[in-house]
């Protein structure tokens, strides 16, 4: 009796081992958040990244790994990491002059990025022409060779320009546009955006260089433009550019960050251009987590707030987001449930 009870206990021990086992190799693939909730993916979009100007500066003296040296390790925990490139790579490259806003990068930041799983960058901002159409061309080849993915376009609005691309278990579409040049066309984007989501029901992510300059609210172009891409088939929408973090609102269900803010940059000059959001996203089979990670930026080293400080960070935040979303946004954890399929959400 003793050993048969002495053999069930092996066996339970041996068998929860397994199933530990398992699941840990599971949770590193991909595993569920809960019953039914199978992880799809995970992704941590950012804001702006300037790698010119003071911010070589800073890497010429302290290496290039100097600005994500306090989120290299977060950075590196999902599956990808989208952000948006304020700036061209030109060869042969001339260092930004502090005052100027030309800016230029050397050519190994392609590389950089990688290394710090930045596989999606956004163009379609009003940087990317700094250098002209050889800067911009430039660009594209230097991060393609760097095996850096990216959408948009600075003067269109273009099927060609969108990426399509599968990040864990799942494929994204990403289109990213410039809404600070003048006249932007939404009519020529509205089409663009149809056109892709007539093809499938994967997820569109719809990204904006948009807003008025250290500005925390989002102007009527914004909000205009926001919500004819959530009325037209966008999953959510992402936006940056006024180098501040700018309000929260969750329009038909779905939601709209109008500004993540800088990410790097070499904006000393005020508390809120050195106040960041970043956003990690976890897609699962039910519903998109959107967790904000709010950052602080000393240096051009951004790191990730704690405690009081993000408590204190979201708070503010959810004051000046819409008030169907202030709870979570002051919680940090904003949950979307997914009716059936990835393009389909519950409203």
């Amino acid at each position: 009796m003793k050993q048969s009870i002495a053999h069930a206990l092996i066996g339970l021990v041996g068998g929860l081992l397994l199933a530990f086992v398992i699941y840990g190799e599971a949770k590193s693939a991909h595993t569920v958040l809960g019953v039914g909730n199978h992880v799809e993916a995970t992704l941590i979009f950012t804001g702006d990244i300037m790698l010119g100007r003071n911010v070589e500066t800073l890497m010429n003296r302290n290496g290039n790994e100097y600005p994500f040296q306090f989120v290299t390790k977060d950075l590196l925990s999902v599956d990808a990491v989208i952000s948006n490139f304020e700036g061209t790579i030109v060869d042969p490259h001339v260092q930004t002059p502090s005052q100027s806003t030309n800016f230029s990068f050397k050519p190994e930041v392609a590389t950089l990025l990688r290394s710090h799983n930045v596989q999606v960058v956004t163009l379609g901002n009003n940087h990317t022409y700094d250098h002209g159409v050889e800067g911009f061309s430039q660009t594209e080849n230097y991060l393609a060779k760097a095996d850096v993915d990216f959408a948009g376009h600075p003067y269109r609005e273009s099927i060609a320009d969108v990426l399509t691309k599968q990040i864990g278990e799942t494929n994204l579409h990403f289109l990213s546009f410039n809404g600070t040049k003048s006249r932007f066309d939404i009519p020529a984007a509205i089409t663009v955006l149809k056109a892709v989501s007539a093809t499938d029901h994967d997820p569109i992510v719809a990204i904006v260089h948009w807003g008025d300059e250290y500005v925390l609210m989002p102007n009527a172009f914004q909000i205009k433009f926001a919500h004819a891409l959530i009325d037209n088939g966008a999953a959510f929408v992402i936006g940056h550019h006024p180098h501040v973090v700018q309000s929260v609102e969750m329009y038909k269900g779905r939601p709209i960050f109008y500004s993540l803010g800088n990410f790097i940059f070499d904006q000393y000059f005020s508390r809120e251009t050195q106040e960041e959001l970043a956003l990690k996203l976890t897609v699962s089979d039910s519903s998109y987590i959107f967790d904000l990670l709010p950052l602080e930026s000393f240096r051009s080293q951004p790191k990730f707030m704690e405690n009081t400080d993000r408590s204190a960070f979201l708070t503010t935040l959810s004051k000046r987001s819409s008030e169907n979303v202030k709870d979570a946004v002051a919680s940090g954890h904003i949950v979307i449930p997914i009716k059936s399929g990835f393009g389909e959400m519950l409203n």
